[in-house]
């Protein structure tokens, strides 16, 4: 049985993974330790800012993802790179 929804859900920290390349990992870290949090936090907070902002495009479009997913690079090779 799906159970009915509740009232007044409040949020909670959760923790979960992102990809990135070891220059943009190190970076984060390295920020971190300036401002005193760390490199958890602040990529939370920095992913928090950008969803409130409506997902701006921070970067040119011609810029390539540094890290693909590995679901975009299968396309790529299956479609001719288009």
């Amino acid at each position: 049985m799906i159970p009915s929804r509740k009232k007044d859900i409040q949020p909670e920290q959760k923790r979960f993974y992102v990809h990135s390349n070891t220059l943009v990992h190190l970076e984060l870290q390295k920020e971190a330790y300036r401002r005193g949090l760390n490199p958890w936090d602040l990529g939370g907070l920095v992913i928090q800012q950008w969803i409130e902002a409506g997902f701006p495009n921070l970067a040119p479009i011609e810029t390539q993802n540094p890290c693909p997913s590995p679901l975009s690079s299968v396309a790529e090779s299956t479609s001719g790179g288009q």
